[in-house]
């Protein structure tokens, strides 16, 4: 088992730390990619986000929120399942790759599929789940139809 330090970087550094860091990773020990090659990610490039780099760290135990979305990436809307141990709400917010909020949904449901994005133009979005005091945050790609 590794050490985790939850580091402030601005989003427009993380991937900057993640590669002079190889043994860093984005995101919380059992959850992805705390196994698997990090992600970047950003929300906003203007704004500075706690992120959660785990140094040399394996997977102990699953995150409290955990989203699932399938087809990513996707040409009419995205599938949204999230997973809690919390009873508190889930906001959920798309932002384009400029920060700007496309879509919201305030209580999002647990544990039952829902849908979002189906009005996004093609390209890359981040859904951003937010419950208390933990974050998630997906990268989407809206493609056009074929």
């Amino acid at each position: 088992t590794g050490v985790t330090s939850t580091l402030t970087v601005a989003v427009n550094q993380v991937a900057t730390q993640l590669q002079n860091n190889p043994q860093d990773l984005l995101g919380t020990c059992g959850m992805p990619p705390c196994s698997a090659a990090p992600t970047v990610v950003a929300e906003t490039i203007k704004e500075e986000i706690p992120v959660v780099i785990t140094k040399g760290a394996t997977a102990e135990k699953a995150e409290k929120l955990t989203v699932k979305v399938s087809p990513n990436p996707s040409a009419t809307s995205f599938n949204f399942i999230i997973s809690s141990n919390s009873k508190l709400p889930v906001n959920v917010q798309i932002m384009d790759g400029a920060g700007r909020m496309m879509e919201a949904k305030s209580n999002a449901p647990i544990a039952t599929n829902f849908r979002m994005g189906e009005r996004l133009v093609s390209g890359m979005y981040y859904a951003i789940f937010i419950q208390g005091q933990e974050r998630v945050v997906v990268k989407l790609i809206k493609q056009d139809r074929f």
